[in-house]
């Protein structure tokens, strides 16, 4: 075991980048982005006997549900083919609800910070002027 992971430098636990649910040890692992973006305007009348068309639940009590693209959510969970997000902005009522909805309605961010050239110039402004010296 010890050379496969040296020679071949692999990790301990080899699971590849794409991969959105792994089973391991007999549980089902699943993977899901920290943020959210709508990537279509979308609304839907409760009202109305349509349903919630590919919201399947929301805690949001407005007769008429209206999101819009390009904002922006927390995702908290998945459930089956949705995302279980928070903060989600309601256009209709303007308040911030929790919701699990279909994902072909939202584009993943995956994340991961990349340092920009301005914030690494301001992280080296602070260093003291002599810290290349030890005294």
């Amino acid at each position: 075991m010890l050379s496969h992971l040296i020679l071949n430098k692999l990790k301990f636990w080899n699971i590849n980048q794409s991969d959105e649910r792994i089973n391991a040890n007999g549980k089902r692992y699943v993977a899901f982005p920290p943020k959210v973006v709508v990537n279509q305007d979308y609304a839907v009348n409760v009202m109305d006997n349509n349903g919630l068309g590919k919201i399947r639940w929301t805690n949001d009590s407005a007769g008429y549900i209206s999101y819009k693209k390009g904002t922006e959510a927390t995702c908290i969970g998945v459930y089956e083919n949705c995302y279980v997000v928070k903060d989600l902005m309601n256009s209709g009522s303007y308040s911030r609800s929790y919701a699990i909805i279909e994902k072909d309605l939202f584009t993943p961010i995956w994340g991961g910070v990349k340092p920009h050239l301005f914030a690494c110039i301001r992280h080296l402004s602070h260093l003291p002027e002599r810290w290349w010296l030890y005294d």
